[in-house]
C-alpha cells in the first residue's frame, strides 16, 4: 500500500473488511504514508473505505469500522432501490438521510445505487437498481448525487446478461477487450460506463456546485407523490418528474 502511495495513489477500498478485526486494521493504517506531496498538500492522509456489509441484526456492525474511515452503506441501495422501482412514492424522501431505513450518519456514509456484487445478486442482494433499468438508474444515481447525504461513489460496469453474476467481461481472445469510446463519449463493444452517461455526468457536476455532502435539502416541495424539488442552498436546484 506505501508503494502505491508514493507513486500517486490516493486511496483505498478494503475488501470484506467485516471479516477482520478493527484492531488489525488499525494497526496496518497507522503504518501507511502520507500521499505524495508531488501533487497534495503535505500531512494529507489517504482516503480509505472499509466494506462492512450491515443489513441489522448481525453480531459485527459497521459502526465497530467508523474509526478507520468511510464505510460501505448497503441499505442505501436497498432503501432508493425500494423507492425508484416504485415501492414507495418519491414525496417519502423528504425525510432521506441519516435513520431513513436504519441507515448510519451521514459522514461515515460510502453510498452508491449499486456496486459490483450487488448489481449480480452477491453480497446480499436486496432491492438493488442496475443499469438494466437504465431510467430507473438515471433517476436514483440523479437523487443520490443531488441530495447531500454520505460520500457518493459512481459505478462503472461492462455488460452481463440479467440474472448470470458469474458473466465475465468483453474478451478479445485471451485477453480483455479494450474499451470503446464512442463519439458521444459512452462506450460500447460490451462496456456499460454508466460514469459517462449524460446524466450522470452532468449530476456529478451539480454535485461539486453544490458542494457536495454535508448541508441539507432545502425548499422542499412535492406533490404528495412522484413530483418532488428541492435546492441546495442558494447554489443548486433539482426537480424529479417520475
Amino acid at each position: 500500500m506505501n508503494d502505491l502511495i508514493d507513486i500517486g495513489v490516493a486511496g483505498f477500498r478494503v475488501d470484506a473488511c467485516k471479516h477482520m478485526w478493527p484492531g488489525d486494521m488499525e494497526a496496518i493504517y497507522n503504518r501507511m504514508h502520507n500521499l505524495n506531496t508531488q501533487w497534495w498538500p503535505a500531512g494529507t492522509q489517504p482516503f480509505m473505505a472499509s466494506e462492512v456489509i450491515d443489513r441489522g441484526g448481525e453480531p459485527i456492525t459497521a459502526d465497530e469500522y467508523f474509526h478507520l474511515g468511510r464505510v460501505t452503506e448497503f441499505k442505501f441501495c436497498d432503501n432508493i432501490g425500494s423507492v425508484f422501482k416504485g415501492g414507495n412514492n418519491l414525496a417519502s424522501l423528504q425525510s432521506w438521510g441519516e435513520g431513513w431505513g436504519g441507515m448510519m450518519n451521514s459522514y461515515n456514509a460510502w453510498v452508491f445505487v449499486d456496486n459490483h456484487d450487488n448489481q449480480r445478486d452477491h453480497g446480499g442482494g436486496g432491492t438493488v437498481i442496475t443499469y438494466h433499468d437504465s431510467y430507473e438508474y438515471k433517476l436514483a444515481t440523479a437523487f443520490k448525487l443531488a441530495h447531500p447525504y454520505g460520500f457518493t461513489r459512481i459505478m462503472s460496469s461492462y455488460d452481463f446478461p440479467p440474472g448470470d453474476g458469474d458473466y465475465g467481461p468483453p474478451m478479445s481472445g485471451n485477453d480483455i477487450s479494450d474499451v470503446i469510446i464512442n463519439p458521444d463519449g459512452t462506450c460500447s463493444g460490451g462496456w456499460v460506463c454508466e460514469h459517462r452517461w449524460r446524466q450522470i455526468t452532468n449530476m456529478v457536476k451539480f454535485r461539486n456546485v453544490a458542494g457536495g455532502e454535508g448541508g441539507s435539502a432545502d425548499n422542499w416541495w412535492s406533490n404528495g407523490n412522484d413530483q418532488i424539488a428541492f435546492s441546495r442552498g442558494d447554489r443548486a436546484f433539482i426537480a424529479f418528474n417520475m
